[in-house]
């Protein structure tokens, strides 16, 4: 399949709701200045510029419809009563759905919604598999993934890696700071090149996720 450049089909829908770690360089801890915080992994803090990034998300053996219910329904979380349009896009390749995150949308958000694509309703076709996937602007070195700690008592703990091999967590509920709270940790176990071999698997390329044909679709998220 060839990219096809970022000029998108614009299909707009409104929905109105409340709400082998083999190290390639240096560790991120050596090349930035990040703070040592405590948490259930531990490790050293690492700020995130969502803005820096392309953001995604991969959901295998699913359908197009529960991936567009769990995103329109997510915002059903907050009880506000103030909201933001945002502009998700949503395609699908060889078994997996793919959201294009607006870069409007905050660190948390999208990183909850991860989690959120779990457990979105008993009876729906919930997905075998769920990746975010953050690809850097202009240092592929700082790409990196996350999924849902599957050993987390509570459910709310994403682990992930860079794709220079630092592995890292994420803990949901202390994710609200700007710039994030993704620590690296040694106790995390990872490997970027999974994902990779991953998109290799399905005859393609991470680098071609941006330039996908997504259909957009407007999203009020009530805060």
């Amino acid at each position: 399949m060839n990219a096809i450049y970022f000029g998108l089909i614009v299909l707009v829908f409104t929905v109105s709701c409340n709400n082998e770690k083999k190290r390639d360089t240096t560790s991120l801890a050596e090349q930035y200045d990040i703070i040592e915080e405590p948490s259930d992994y531990g490790g050293q803090l690492f700020t995130i510029e969502s803005n820096d990034y392309r953001r995604f998300i991969l959901a295998e053996n699913t359908t197009s419809e529960y991936i567009f219910s769990a995103t329109s329904e997510y915002c059903a979380l907050s009880g506000g009563t103030n909201y933001n349009e945002h502009y998700f896009g949503f395609s699908t390749f060889e078994g997996w759905e793919i959201i294009l995150i607006p870069r409007s949308i905050d660190f948390y958000t999208y990183h909850n919604l991860i989690g959120w694509m779990w457990g979105y309703g008993q009876d729906a076709p919930i997905p075998t598999h769920v990746y975010g996937v953050a690809l850097h602007e202009s240092d592929s070195l700082l790409n990196y993934y996350v999924e849902l700690d599957k050993s987390s008592m509570f459910g709310d703990e994403l682990v992930g890696g860079f794709q220079n091999g630092d592995c890292h967590h994420i803990n949901m509920p202390e994710a609200f700071d700007e710039g994030g709270n993704i620590k690296i940790s040694s106790k995390v176990s990872c490997s970027y090149s999974e994902i990779k071999e991953l998109f290799i698997q399905l005859d393609y390329d991470l680098k071609r996720l941006p330039t996908r044909d997504y259909s957009l679709k407007q999203i009020k998220l009530y805060e």
